[in-house]
C-alpha cells in the first residue's frame, strides 16, 4: 500500500511539475516577445532620428560638389561668353526647344525618383516586418526545441519504465517456467516414490507372511490379523472391454500362483524371529500414509463395485487358500483389489520454450482427425519436455500474459495449425491429449495413400476459376467441392474433388488456390467485370462468373477465424486489407442435408410465383398453403415463438404463413407451394425446412409469352419486371443454392409449368447444401 501511495504521489508531482513547466514556457514566450517588440521600436526610433538629422559627410560632399560646379561654371563662362554671344541669336529657338524637352525629362525623372523612393520605403517596411516575424519564429522555434527536449526526456523515462515492465514480465514468465519444470520434477519424484512404495509394500507383505508363519509355528492358536498390502489392477476403458475374458482369468491365475508360491516358500523356510516392534509399527505407518496420500495427478479412476464383478477364478482362489484354525472368517487371504481404468480423454498442459516451434516438431492431421505431433527433433526444447509422436494438440497458448494469444486447434485445418504454430514465439503452453489409436489409423491411411491429410470439409465456390499454374481443376461458380488437404504437397494449395449432387461421392480431383489466393482472384474478377464494356458482357453469355458473398469479421466462418485474429496479416505473411469491415468470401463452408419429406417450393419473382401456384395447386404432388389472418396480439406471440414463416405482401392485416400449416401440408407427402418472396428462406432454414428455390428470369422479351394471364389489371408487365429486378439482387445472399429455368426452355405458360415440374423432381433428388453458420452449429 505504501508503494502504491508513493507511486500515486509521484504521478501527482510529475503532473504538477509538467503544469508548472508549461506555465514557465508561456512566461518565457511572453517575455521574449516583449523584448523583441521593444528592440524593434528602439531600432525604428533610431532610424527616424537619423533620417531627420542630415549626415555630416553628406553635407561636406554636397559643399564640395557645389564648389566644383561653381569652378566649372566660371571656366565654362569665360570660354563660352564669346561663343554664346555669337550663337545666341542662332540657337535661341533651339535652346528653348531643348529646354522644354529637358524640363519634361526632368519631370519624368523626378516622378520616377519619387516612385523609387516610395518603393524603397515600402521594401524597408516589409523588411522590418519580415525581420520581426523571423525573430518571433526563431523564439517559437527555440521554445519548441525546449519542449521537444523535455518530451524526449519523458519518452526516455517511459522507455525505461517499459523496459522494467518487460523485465518483470520476463521474470514472471521465467518463474512460471521454473515452477512448471519444478512441478514436472516433483511429479517424476512422486512416480519414483510410488514405485518405492510399491516395492516397500511387497517387502512388508513378505515380512508379514514370514511373521505370520513364524507366529503360527510358535503358537498355532493365534492367527495373523493383518491384511496384506495388495496392488490395484488397472483395466482398459469401457470401449476396450470387448477383449477376451481369457486374459483376465490368466491374470488372476498368475496372482493365485504367485500368492500360493509365496505361501509355500514361507512354509518351507526356516523359523525366523519376529522383527522389532519399532520396525513393524513403522511399516504400518508407511502403509497408512500411502493409503491416505492425495493422488490427484493419477490418471486412473476407481470403479465402484456395481461396475465390475469378480472373476470366477477369484472365487476359486478364495476357496482354495487355507486359513489357520484361529483365523477369523473375515480375514481370508483374498486380494482386496479394486479395478481401475485409465482416462484417455484427459488433457495435459506442457510448457516449454517455443521459438521456431515448427523446427522442433512436425505435425499431421486436419479438422476431421485433429492435429497430431508426427516428429520431434532430438535435442530440442520439445524433446526435453517429453513430447512424443502421436500427441493430439488440442490448444496452444503462446503468450501467458495475454489470453488473446490462445488458439484452439480442436477443429483446425492443417493450414491453420501450421500458421498458428508458426506465430509462436518464446514461452508457450501446449494442451495435448494422448490418442494413439486415431494417430496410428491416420498414419496407416497416409502410408497406404488412402488420404493425404486429416482435412475434410465441403465448400461452395463463389468465383469461376480456369486451369492455370495454381489451379489444375477448372471449377464454375456455385459448384460444390470436397476439400481433403489444405497443405497439398507441403504448399499453400488445396486438394479438392467434385461432389456428385445425388450421392455425395467424390469424382474429379485437382488443385485449387487456398482461401486468400482465391480471394485475390475474386477481387480481380470483380474489377474486370466493373471495367468491361457492354459488348464484352454480351460475349460472356448467360453463365454466372462470380457470386458476391460478404460477411462481417465477427461472423466469419470458423475455418478462417484464427486467420482474422491478426487484422493486418494473413497466413504465411499474406497482407490483409487494413480497416475493412467486410470480407469477400471466395469459398463458403456448406453442410449437406438430405430431407426425408418433400420440400416446399418458393418461386422468384414472387408475383409470377402466385400465378404458377394457382396453376399447380390442383396437381397431384402439389398443395398450396393458405395464409392465416392474425390480430396484433397473436402476431406478436407467434413472432416471439418463431412460428411465422413469412407475411403476404399487400394485405392490410397481418396475413402470415404459419409453420403449423406448412407441417400439416408436408405430412400429406406433397410439395408445399408458398406465396412468399425469397426472404422466407432463412426462416425456413431455422425451422430445418429446406425449400426448393426456382428462379425464372424475366425480361421484356420473354414476358410477352405470359401475355394471356398478365392481361388482368392487377399484374401489369412493368410491375413484374420491377419485382424481378428487385428480387434478383437477393440471390447471392441466399444460404443455399437455387435452380434457374433458362428462358429458352419454355415459350408459354403450359411449357413453363412442365419445366417447373421437371426441375422440382430433379431438385428433390439432390442433396441440399446449406451455408454453415458457426453461431447455430452445435
Amino acid at each position: 500500500m505504501r508503494y502504491t501511495s508513493a507511486l500515486q504521489e509521484k504521478d501527482l508531482a510529475i503532473t504538477r511539475c509538467q503544469e508548472l513547466q508549461e506555465k514557465i514556457y508561456i512566461v518565457k514566450e511572453q517575455l521574449q516577445r516583449a523584448q523583441m517588440d521593444s528592440f524593434c521600436e528602439k531600432q525604428q526610433s533610431i532610424r527616424l532620428k537619423n533620417d531627420l538629422q542630415p549626415k555630416e559627410d553628406e553635407i561636406l560632399r554636397l559643399q564640395e560638389d557645389n564648389e566644383r560646379l561653381q569652378q566649372s561654371l566660371e571656366q565654362y563662362g569665360k570660354h563660352s561668353q564669346q561663343e554664346e554671344k555669337d550663337a545666341a541669336s542662332e540657337n535661341t529657338d533651339k535652346a528653348e526647344a531643348g529646354k522644354l524637352e529637358l524640363m519634361i525629362r526632368i519631370n519624368s525623372l523626378r516622378g520616377r525618383a519619387e516612385t523609387a523612393e516610395k518603393q524603397k520605403k515600402q521594401y524597408l517596411e516589409e523588411k522590418e516586418t519580415i525581420l520581426v516575424a523571423y525573430q518571433k519564429t526563431k523564439v517559437d522555434c527555440d521554445m519548441y526545441k525546449e519542449k521537444v527536449g523535455d518530451f524526449l526526456i519523458q519518452v526516455g523515462d517511459l522507455k525505461k519504465e517499459r523496459d522494467q515492465a518487460y523485465e518483470a514480465r520476463d521474470l514472471a514468465q521465467g518463474q512460471v517456467s521454473e515452477n512448471l519444470a519444478e512441478k514436472d520434477s516433483l511429479r517424476r519424484q512422486i512416480l519414483e516414490l510410488k514405485e518405492q512404495i510399491f516395492k516397500l509394500r511387497l517387502e512388508v507383505r513378505t515380512l508379514e507372511d514370514k511373521l505370520e508363519h513364524g507366529e503360527q509355528l510358535n503358537s498355532p492358536a493365534v492367527g495373523g490379523r493383518h491384511q496384506r498390502l495388495v496392488r490395484m489392477d488397472a483395466i482398459c476403458p469401457k470401449e476396450d472391454m470387448d477383449c477376451s475374458s481369457l486374459n483376465t482369468q490368466e491374470s488372476w491365475q498368475d496372482v493365485n500362483n504367485h500368492r500360493s508360491g509365496d505361501l509355500q516358500d514361507s512354509l518351507h523356510s526356516c523359523r525366523m524371529s519376529p522383527g522389532s516392534s519399532m520396525s513393524f509399527s513403522s511399516s504400518q505407518e508407511l502403509f497408512t500414509s500411502v493409503e491416505n496420500a492425495d493422488d490427484t495427478d493419477s490418471e486412473y479412476e476407481m470403479l465402484p463395485p456395481s461396475e465390475y464383478s469378480p472373476a470366477p477364478c477369484l472365487q476359486l482362489l478364495a476357496k482354495g487358500i487355507s486359513r489357520s484354525p484361529g483365523t477369523e472368517p473375515g480375514y481370508l487371504t483374498v486380494p482386496r483389489r479394486r479395478l481401475a481404468r485409465r482416462i484417455l480423454s484427459r488433457t495435459t498442459v506442457i510448457a516449454f520454450q517455443g521459438d521456431a516451434l515448427l523446427e522442433q516438431i512436425s505435425i499431421i492431421g486436419g479438422n476431421q482427425t485433429g492435429i497430431f505431433i508426427h516428429q520431434v527433433t532430438a535435442g530440442s526444447a520439445a524433446s526435453a519436455v517429453s513430447l512424443a509422436p502421436g500427441s493430439h494438440i488440442v490448444a496452444v497458448d503462446y503468450d501467458v500474459m495475454d489470453p488473446a494469444y490462445k488458439a484452439i486447434l480442436e477443429d483446425a485445418t492443417l493450414e491453420e495449425a501450421l500458421w498458428i504454430l508458426k506465430r509462436v514465439k518464446g514461452f508457450c503452453c501446449l494442451s495435448i491429449r494422448f490418442n494413439t489409436d486415431r494417430y496410428r489409423k491416420l498414419v496407416n491411411d497416409m502410408e497406404n495413400e488412402v488420404v493425404t491429410s486429416g482435412d475434410s470439409f465441403y465448400i461452395r465456390v463463389n468465383v469461376s476459376m480456369e486451369k492455370s499454374a495454381g489451379c489444375s481443376l477448372q471449377v464454375q461458380c456455385n459448384e460444390i467441392l470436397h476439400i481433403t488437404d489444405t497443405m497439398y504437397e507441403g504448399k499453400c494449395q488445396w486438394r479438392a474433388h467434385r461432389v456428385n449432387p445425388f450421392s455425395m461421392t467424390d469424382t474429379d480431383g485437382g488443385i485449387i488456390p487456398n482461401y486468400y489466393l482465391a480471394q485475390q482472384l475474386l477481387i480481380r474478377a470483380i474489377q474486370d467485370m466493373t471495367w468491361q464494356n457492354s459488348a464484352s458482357r454480351k460475349l460472356t453469355g448467360p453463365q454466372k462468373l462470380i457470386r458476391v458473398v460478404s460477411t462481417k469479421r465477427s461472423m466469419i466462418n470458423p475455418l478462417w477465424s484464427s486467420f482474422d485474429s491478426s487484422m493486418n496479416e494473413g497466413p504465411f505473411g499474406v497482407p490483409l486489407e487494413a480497416g475493412s469491415c467486410f470480407t469477400l468470401m471466395p469459398y463458403s463452408i456448406v453442410k449437406p442435408h438430405r430431407p426425408a419429406k418433400l420440400r416446399p417450393i418458393v418461386f422468384m419473382p414472387s408475383l409470377l410465383g402466385r400465378i404458377l401456384n394457382e396453376k399447380l395447386r390442383n396437381s397431384r404432388d402439389f398443395a398450396k398453403t393458405d395464409p392465416k389472418f392474425l390480430s396484433d396480439e397473436e402476431y406478436e406471440t407467434c413472432q416471439q415463438n418463431g412460428d411465422i414463416i413469412g407475411e403476404v405482401v399487400g394485405e392490410a392485416f397481418h396475413c402470415c404463413v404459419m409453420r403449423q400449416a406448412v407441417d400439416a401440408t408436408m405430412k400429406k407427402n406433397v410439395h408445399c407451394l408458398l406465396d412468399l418472396s425469397v426472404d422466407c428462406v432463412k426462416a425456413l432454414h431455422r425451422m430445418e425446412l429446406y425449400p426448393i428455390i426456382l428462379h425464372i428470369p424475366v425480361s421484356e422479351k420473354n414476358v410477352k409469352r405470359l401475355k394471356r394471364p398478365l392481361q388482368r389489371p392487377i399484374l401489369p408487365e412493368d410491375l413484374l419486371l420491377e419485382c424481378s429486378r428487385r428480387e434478383e439482387v437477393q440471390l447471392d445472399a441466399l444460404p443455399s443454392l437455387h435452380c434457374t429455368i433458362a428462358p429458352d426452355r419454355w415459350h408459354d405458360l403450359e411449357s413453363l409449368l412442365g419445366c417447373v415440374k421437371e426441375a422440382v423432381a430433379d431438385e428433390q433428388k439432390r442433396i441440399v447444401w446449406v451455408n454453415h453458420d458457426p453461431l447455430q452449429s452445435p
